[in-house]
């Protein structure tokens, strides 16, 4: 078994994504359903504590995973499958608790909402590692209704010396927008590839999976 402190668990096409880092090493894990990287049910997205009671999964709680072998992908390297095994709840953690969990990158992949895959796949950037745990300055968070109706969630930022204005899938955003209560971390995450321009060009989003 892994424990894992889990600092993410994210909307994903009506799913879930789960991330966290090793609680020895610090090393980023993401479970993930296959080797192309899918989404986990929202029903399978608890874990149990020593009675047995199921516990939904939220950031800052440290959980016992078994892990599976590692399939990672170009654009995100941390993934893992995972067993069958329940998840076994070991307590949680305060934000006071997460400075030796922090990355110090020198920008979120660069500046921009997102990298273009060929990119990736020219070796022209290597992505060591697909999430970042960072505090940020002067965060700003906004919602909006799209022309389609969609509700738009946005973090504006700034991150050593840059600003960034990024989507948002941290199911407890609106709680944030109504009452704050974090402490200027964000878990980013580079996403999956994705044919923005429907014309065949990938590209990978980065998003605000977690506001802590």
């Amino acid at each position: 078994m892994n424990e894992l402190l889990i600092l993410a668990n994210s909307i994903k096409k009506s799913q879930r994504c789960i991330a966290g880092k090793r609680v020895d090493t610090k090393e980023w894990v993401r479970p993930v359903t296959s080797a192309e990287g899918d989404e986990i049910s929202a029903y399978r997205c608890y874990s149990m504590d020593l009675s047995k009671k199921r516990i939904e999964v939220k950031p800052m709680q440290r959980l016992s995973i078994e892990l599976g072998h590692a399939v990672p992908l170009l654009n995100q390297p941390e993934n893992y499958l995972f067993s069958a095994q329940p998840w076994q709840y070991r307590g949680s953690l305060s934000a006071e608790q997460l400075e030796p969990f922090l990355d110090h990158p020198e920008s979120l992949w660069g500046s921009g909402p997102r990298i273009d895959y060929k990119i990736i796949q020219q070796g022209l950037i290597h992505i060591e590692q697909s999430l970042l745990l960072v505090r940020v300055e002067k965060l700003q968070l906004s919602q909006h209704k799209s022309i389609d109706g969609r509700n738009k969630r946005r973090a504006n930022f700034l991150y050593n010396g840059t600003w960034y204005n990024l989507p948002v899938t941290d199911p407890d955003f609106e709680e944030q927008i109504k009452h704050p209560n974090h402490h200027n971390i964000l878990c980013i995450s580079l996403g999956e590839k994705f044919d923005f321009y429907r014309n065949g060009d990938f590209c990978c989003f980065k998003i605000v999976a977690s506001i802590l």
